[in-house]
């Protein structure tokens, strides 16, 4: 694990600007494995360069894909927030998709986190914790399903 001057890992150190493979190597092996995987989907189906961004101490380093309409159907944000104590993938989309997808639509591992999702204007952000190869599987076929919007 990569920790900076005070025992802090490199994940939650706003000044001292990290690269994703270093806060990725901060992680468990299988939840690097989770985020890897989501990550190439991102790579292979969103075609953008993703931002290497700070953004408080709730996500402190992410790296953020961001879209604008029409390129991403629904999907407007995804972040991949590497935590090395809890990792997570949050998604921000038009908030119209949950109107136009029946819950049964949507995997069940992903359930919880449409619960405490929040709206903000138009658009929903949902975040899940993500620790497996499952749920990297259901996370990307939920992005499948926003992007075919």
């Amino acid at each position: 694990m990569m920790l900076g001057r005070h025992g802090l890992n490199s994940w939650s150190l706003q000044f001292q600007t990290p690269t994703m493979p270093m806060l990725l190597d901060q992680l468990k092996p299988e939840h690097r494995a989770a985020l890897e995987s989501v990550r190439a989907w991102l790579s292979t189906h969103l075609h953008i360069r993703p931002k290497l961004d700070y953004s408080g101490i709730a996500w402190h380093w992410n790296e953020r894909y961001e879209l604008t309409p029409p390129m991403g159907g629904s999907l407007r944000c995804v972040c991949i927030i590497p935590d090395p104590e809890l990792p997570r993938v949050a998604i921000s989309c038009d908030r119209q998709f949950f109107d136009a997808h029946p819950l049964s639509s949507i995997p069940k591992t992903l359930h919880a986190g449409l619960g405490d999702g929040i709206c903000v204007g138009p658009l929903a952000w949902c975040t899940w914790a993500i620790s497996s190869a499952d749920l990297a599987s259901a996370i990307t076929d939920l992005l499948e399903q926003m992007l075919g919007d």
